[in-house]
């Protein structure tokens, strides 16, 4: 049974706050200034104004804005720069306004695939019809070839794939998900990926926040006979709007979900919330399970198991980026 609800975090991530110092001056505008520096070429960055209740809309300027990139939600920013040099950004509301100071260095940003077998998409959500996406494995097991599979939610794409880089070009020509899974014969991840209108044309999909997490709830839900096994997934940082909703997707055959990026209201709410989904699993067989929880282009692996009273118990050590609380329900 297919389920799904209403990026790319590839990359290490650093914060900035807008913090609450001294204004320089005496008049109606308060200026807040902030100076970062070593920070390399496209590494992203993520500055906030004020803190996770402001609702008025903010404002962002980067000068020069050459060969810069910026998403932004609420009165968050996530912001890269292409080339080295002292870029001012500004973000403004009403009669507070910050400014930083940031300094590129003129070296790269490489970013850390670790030592294990990984998958990475270069978008996961906010994708175009025709526009590719790129899906490379990363310390695949020597030698062994990718075997590349794709299930789109309306059949709708193209999948090209190029063993010899260990790659594979997914392109949508309609509408919807797909998922794309790697196996190298030893190691098998998958990624759940997103065109921009999936949801509907009056709601936005975003990337999560830079640095978000993770809070899984799980509990047991049993009606007609049937049990079972719910995952409530809730973020650690505010979106627009208390009925933002992450995008999700599970099946009842495989025991992961993946958790691609954020369904928004395209504009701010009076009362920001964090975002939720629900996804469920039934009919699981007693005994150990793996299970794997898809995030931020990074997989997460655990267990569950279900003992003959009915007990759900998750093995889990990732609490840093995905938790799960409690570990046991019945």
């Amino acid at each position: 049974m297919y389920k799904f609800l209403f990026f790319i975090a590839l990359f290490s991530i650093l914060f900035v706050g807008c913090k609450k110092k001294v204004p320089y001056n005496n008049a109606k505008t308060l200026l807040y200034s902030e100076k970062i520096v070593d920070i390399k070429m496209n590494e992203p960055i993520s500055l906030t104004f004020g803190d996770d209740d402001v609702t008025t809309k903010v404002e962002w300027t980067i000068i020069p804005s050459t060969n810069t990139t910026i998403n932004t939600i609420a009165n968050n920013a996530t912001i890269a720069f292409g080339n080295a040099g002292i870029y001012t950004v500004k973000a403004t509301t009403e009669n507070v306004y910050a400014e930083y100071i940031i300094t590129i260095l003129s070296k790269p940003y490489l970013p850390d695939y670790g030592i294990d077998f990984n998958l990475v998409a270069s978008k996961l959500v906010k994708i175009k019809v025709n526009e590719p996406v790129l899906f490379k494995v990363y310390n695949p097991t020597l030698n062994n070839t990718i075997n590349w599979s794709a299930n789109a939610s309306n059949g709708g794409y193209t999948l090209t794939r190029d063993n010899v880089n260990k790659t594979a070009t997914l392109v949508f020509t309609k509408s919807g998900f797909a998922t794309i899974t790697a196996n190298d014969g030893i190691n098998e991840q998958r990624r759940t990926v997103w065109i921009e209108d999936s949801i509907n044309k009056n709601t936005l999909i975003a990337n999560f926040m830079l640095g978000d997490k993770l809070q899984l709830t799980p509990s047991v839900e049993q009606i007609n006979g049937v049990k079972k096994l719910i995952i409530t997934a809730q973020t650690n940082r505010k979106y627009n709007c208390t009925s933002d909703i992450i995008l999700s997707y599970n099946n009842n055959f495989e025991y992961q979900i993946d958790y691609a990026g954020v369904a928004i209201s395209p504009t701010t709410c009076n009362k920001r919330g964090l975002a939720n989904c629900v996804n469920s699993f039934k009919n699981i067989a007693i005994g150990t399970h793996p299970f794997a929880v898809n995030f931020n282009n990074k997989t997460y692996t655990g267990t569950i198991t279900l003992d003959s009273f009915g007990k759900y118990t998750f093995g889990w050590n990732n609490a840093n980026d995905v938790s799960i609380f409690p570990l046991s329900v019945q």
